[in-house]
């Protein structure tokens, strides 16, 4: 339908510096909520475990989202 966007929910992260291909992480969502959030924290932790990344160090905004008590 013409003049009707969807709004979705993106939550990326970039692993730098990344030697390998890849290093890059994105989840889209209909919803931008804290449990949202979660599944993608969980997707990065796993990815940091997978690839033997010592120390992950998040950058995040001031979003509702990022500031509950369940994350």
């Amino acid at each position: 339908m013409l003049g009707y966007n969807r709004r979705r929910s993106i939550f990326m992260t970039l692993f730098w510096p990344e030697r390998r291909s890849g290093g890059f992480i994105f989840n889209t969502y209909a919803k931008g909520r804290s449990g949202e959030f979660k599944l993608h924290i969980s997707n990065v932790t796993q990815y940091a475990e997978r690839h033997g990344a010592m120390r992950v160090i998040l950058f995040v905004c001031h979003a509702h989202c990022h500031k509950t008590k369940k994350v």
